[in-house]
């Protein structure tokens, strides 16, 4: 299930297992792919590093969240005109702030 959630969410937003080990600091794609086909070899220091890669939350990528409530935030931010750089500002505030409450 872990792996299905992160394969589903690297692929909704058009991001290869390579882009997404580079993100990561894994040299190659297969890290991923054995992540996505088996979850259990996801090391749990990554799962917040994988959450904010695919921009969701840790509670979507270990599925005690069914809903990507960051989905609907990153369509508000994409109305308001940002540049790359201003979006990539923002959303990292914003998991900060959400894990600060934690």
């Amino acid at each position: 299930m872990l792996g299905k959630r992160i394969r589903k969410k690297r692929e909704a937003l058009g991001m290869s297992q390579v882009e997404l080990a580079k993100k990561l600091g894994y040299k190659s794609r297969s890290s991923i792919t054995k992540i996505e086909n088996d979850g259990r070899s996801l090391p749990q220091d990554k799962i917040y590093d994988i959450a904010v890669a695919l921009e969701t939350t840790p509670a979507y990528i270990m599925g005690w969240e069914e809903a990507d409530t960051t989905q609907e935030f990153l369509e508000t931010l994409k109305g308001l005109n940002l540049t790359e750089d201003e979006r990539e500002d923002i959303l990292t505030y914003a998991k900060f702030i959400i894990s600060k409450r934690k």
